[in-house]
């Protein structure tokens, strides 16, 4: 139905209330969902509107400090964007497709992703845009990998509260990601295999003791596993990732028990992933102290997130800060 408030929302270039869906169906926080919201209704106070209403401030981008900051050039144009953008590994050909305004390219952008990729997104622009107003308001900055890092974090901890919203006090307590002794560097990894696309992805990350984020590498291989398999390439990719960076007391962490108790396990192992795994253990003379520890996938959902996403990327990622 046509209405001058319909008018109003073309002029204005904001979606009809009846195309709201790209936001509303997204499996994301609802303050996520809002945020997404009040971007395309250019609702935020970026200084160029605050300007515009004749507030007195500087008008250029707290971030990158080059450009006047609009919404658009918050969450897509600003190279501190983009480097985040580029290292999520989301669909090029999507996000640099052309659009007119910021509304319109969170509308394209759900609307062309698959749903997973579309939930990663928005809740990206929900970071990128919290790491502005820190920026702002604490002159603080962090590093783009350690913004995505935190929406995948974000995005996969929500997504389990869906799937569980019954999680007992202790298992909340058991289930958690706990920092490394002091000198200590905490590894942890993941496989997972994606039937549909017989393909398989691994995540790997590497935080200190202070529990920063100090490395992590996604690799996609382009040839199906069965799980067991999966967690076994991962757990070398690991022990290789720390042999590398040359850390020389480790802990390998992972979430699939049968995995942990192959590699903790002294005696030769003659099962189909024996030569995989003995390479594994082969790789501990590198260090002077490594651990292996079986969590629960809660403890693991960055390493879990990474190789879940890892799909949707050809090549691997190895960045340190």
């Amino acid at each position: 139905m046509h209405s001058p408030s319909s008018s109003s929302n073309l002029v204005n270039g904001i979606p009809n209330s009846e195309n709201w869906k790209f936001v509303w169906n997204r499996a994301v926080p609802r303050k996520t969902m809002m945020f997404c919201w009040k971007v395309c209704h250019n609702a935020l106070p970026t200084l160029s509107n605050l300007a515009r209403r004749k507030v007195d401030v500087c008008n250029f981008c707290p971030v990158c400090s080059k450009e006047d900051e609009t919404l658009s050039h918050v969450l897509s144009e600003c190279n501190f964007a983009r480097q985040i953008w580029a290292l999520s590994h989301l669909p090029h050909q999507i996000l640099s497709a052309p659009h007119q305004n910021c509304a319109e390219w969170i509308k394209n952008c759900c609307k062309s992703l698959l749903s997973p990729e579309a939930n990663l997104f928005v809740t990206i622009c929900w970071n990128i845009w919290n790491h502005r107003n820190k920026c702002l308001m604490e002159s603080s900055r962090s590093h783009p990998m350690e913004i995505l890092s935190q929406a995948i974090i974000h995005l996969s901890e929500f997504t389990n509260c869906q799937e569980s919203l019954t999680v007992t006090q202790h298992r909340t307590r058991i289930s958690q990601w706990y920092p490394p002794p002091t000198d200590t560097i905490k590894v942890n990894f993941d496989g997972a295999h994606l039937r549909e696309l017989s393909s398989t992805g691994i995540g790997v990350v590497a935080r200190n003791s202070e529990g920063v984020l100090l490395a992590w590498r996604r690799k996609h291989l382009s040839f199906p596993t069965a799980p067991d398999h999966a967690e076994i390439l991962a757990a070398k990719e690991a022990m290789e990732f720390a042999r590398e960076k040359g850390w020389r007391s480790v802990i390998i962490e992972g979430d699939c028990l049968s995995i942990i108790i192959k590699l903790k396990d002294v005696e030769d192992d003659y099962s189909p992933l024996g030569p995989i795994s003995e390479h594994v253990k082969a790789l501990a003379v590198a260090f002077q102290s490594l651990t292996y520890v079986h969590v629960h996938r809660l403890a693991n959902t960055l390493a879990h997130e990474l190789a879940r996403f890892a799909h949707f990327s050809d090549e691997g990622v190895d960045l340190v800060l």
